[in-house]
């Protein structure tokens, strides 16, 4: 559990630039902020084969080969109140990258992030499940799906999103 921390400029050459939580770790984030941080997977942080709470956190500036800001990957997150903006990917998901997972994301901002060769500016989702509600994705970039890329039996709802 994290309150009220500030992660900046962490650099990670594998996982999680500033925070790699992996198999079965139950990782609460509240009023964090992960900020010009980078990886090869999550510049900002990943989250494998967990559960994730996230409340009023803040990710920005950061980079990775693929999911410039959040690596979601197997598992159960849910998502309040968060801002992720200017993070770039190299390849997919310049913001999030939702993979194999359930989310559901309540009143959160992704903006301007880029997908620099591949899918999914803002967020990508492969075989994830998920919701969308009172979102705001915008100025996001990417070859495909500029803001989000949903591949592969993925379903998510959007609801009220601007």
């Amino acid at each position: 559990r994290a309150v009220n921390s500030n992660f900046t400029f962490c650099t990670c050459a594998s996982q999680g630039g500033a925070l790699n939580a992996e198999e079965r770790t139950s990782l609460i984030l509240i009023d964090c902020v992960f900020s010009s941080c980078s990886a090869t997977t999550g510049g900002g942080f990943a989250l494998d084969e967990g559960v994730g709470t996230l409340h009023g956190l803040s990710v920005s500036n950061c980079s990775a080969k693929t999911a410039g800001a959040v690596h979601v990957y197997e598992s159960l997150i849910s998502i309040e109140g968060c801002s992720v903006s200017d993070c770039r990917a190299v390849q997919e998901g310049g913001g999030i990258d939702f993979a194999f997972s359930n989310f559901s994301a309540v009143g959160s901002r992704v903006a301007n992030c880029l997908a620099a060769t591949s899918w999914g500016g803002g967020c990508i989702g492969t075989e994830a499940f998920g919701l969308f509600a009172g979102c705001t994705i915008s100025s996001c970039r990417s070859t495909v799906g500029a803001a989000i890329f949903l591949y592969s039996s993925t379903y998510w709802e959007v609801v009220d999103c601007r």
